[in-house]
């Protein structure tokens, strides 16, 4: 149990005993002192692994026996790893162990829209040999599976490096918040308050930018503005630092044109990071953070095999459409609302103002765009199957090796039901 919710219990029975809460931590911390006497930091943490279903290896320093990183899974991480390994996600937080090591998450998503955590690891430090070992790692799990379509991380050299040599074939790709954030640190003390907002509704029309015609008609605007009120350092900063070598990672006139399955931040690492820290204090030993980590696990795996059901089983008002009738209960809910989504903008944008398509929806997510949407409501046809992406189609945990395009609904709901 917490220290937290040890200290709150015993307020309620004894008011007296403990004014604070690190009295509370200190005794705990004390007890679990007396419990490890005479073992290494190790082996706590090994039977802890062991005793709780994971897979881990370790690497040590040459020539001696201490452990510099360590990598570890859960088993029911392997399974949905193997089962959905098309998005990728990592990003490394901090103050999680008692050693203060990089604590690196890689966490992936399912067709619901659900977010898992695939790995952990400890370095020692983040470098690029590092990363390379803990990749090396993940992508031993997926023997005979589909590799990562698409990868997100934040602008560390090391890992985009390690990334581009274990996953060469993978879309890599920025996050964008990281990016607003490095802007933000460096640039937002040239301008006011209503400066600031109004460069950053100018710096969001440039990421967004659909095309390379129209990223580049944002880019002179944007430039010309700057230096207009002689903020041109500015420009030089995000240009120099971003634009000039990284748009292709995070300006959707590049990223849009290959499959990223909606994701453009990291947020779903960073939304990890924030769960597992509300389990585990800051420094805690790794025995503890394991401990932690399973709880979340079987718990997504729980919450995941939900969804799968209700896709199978559910069929949502707004998915009642006969241009659905070939996908209820063979796609996810997920894709059907950004379907319904795509038809309300061809009704209500494409033909009140007569714009293009641009067909972001088939390119970034592998699902009929607007102008795909037109012609079949032209031709009174039903959006076939083979047109979604396999990705949307797959409802259980069997490795992604097993499910060919043709995917049998009653079979997939009998697998789900024996889970």
């Amino acid at each position: 149990m917490e220290s937290r919710k040890i200290f709150q219990t015993i307020r309620k029975q004894d008011p007296d005993r403990f004014q604070v809460q690190k009295d509370v931590q200190n005794v705990v911390a004390k007890i679990r002192a007396e419990q490890r006497q005479g073992l290494t930091p190790m082996q706590p943490l090994e039977n802890v692994l062991i005793n709780n279903d994971f897979i881990y290896e370790t690497r040590e320093e040459p020539g001696t026996e201490i452990v510099t990183e360590i990598f570890f899974l859960h088993r029911d991480s392997r399974v949905m790893w193997r089962a959905f390994p098309h998005v990728m996600l990592i990003d490394a937080t901090y103050k999680t162990n008692l050693y203060n090591m990089p604590f690196i998450q890689i966490v992936g998503m399912t067709p619901t829209n659900k977010s898992f955590i695939i790995a952990h690891a400890v370095v020692s430090k983040e470098r690029g040999d590092n990363f390379v070992w803990v990749l090396e790692r993940v992508k031993s799990m997926l023997d005979e599976c589909m590799e990562p379509r698409v990868i997100l991380t934040d602008r560390d050299l090391a890992l985009m490096g390690a990334c581009a040599k274990v996953f060469p074939d993978a879309s890599r790709l920025l996050c964008r918040w990281h990016i607003q954030q490095n802007v933000m640190k460096h640039r937002k003390g040239a301008f006011t308050d209503e400066d600031w907002k109004n460069f950053l509704s100018f710096w969001g029309t440039l990421i967004e930018s659909p095309s390379i015609p129209i990223y580049e008609y944002h880019l002179r605007n944007m430039r010309k503005r700057l230096v207009e009120c002689k903020r041109s350092r500015v420009f030089k900063y995000v240009y120099d630092n971003w634009l000039k070598d990284y748009k292709e990672m995070f300006v959707f006139a590049w990223t849009d044109k290959r499959r990223n399955f909606g994701n453009r931040t990291t947020n779903r690492v960073e939304s990890q990071h924030a769960n597992l820290k509300r389990y585990v204090l800051d420094r805690s030993s790794l025995d503890r953070v394991v401990g932690c980590v399973r709880d979340i696990v079987e718990t997504q795996f729980g919450e995941i095999r939900k969804t799968f059901r209700e896709s199978i089983e559910k069929t949502m008002k707004h998915h009642k459409h006969p241009m659905f009738q070939h996908l209820l209960g063979k796609v996810s809910h997920t894709a059907l609302d950004l379907l319904h989504g795509e038809a309300i903008r061809k009704l209500d944008v494409l033909e009140r103002f007569h714009s293009s398509c641009g067909c972001q929806m088939w390119h970034s997510c592998g699902l009929p765009c607007a102008c795909r949407i037109e012609k079949y409501m032209r031709e009174e046809c039903p959006i076939q199957l083979e047109d979604i992406d396999v990705f949307w189609r797959k409802h259980n945990f069997q490795s992604c090796k097993l499910i060919g395009d043709d995917v049998d609904v009653v079979e997939e709901l009998d697998i789900v039901r024996q889970q």
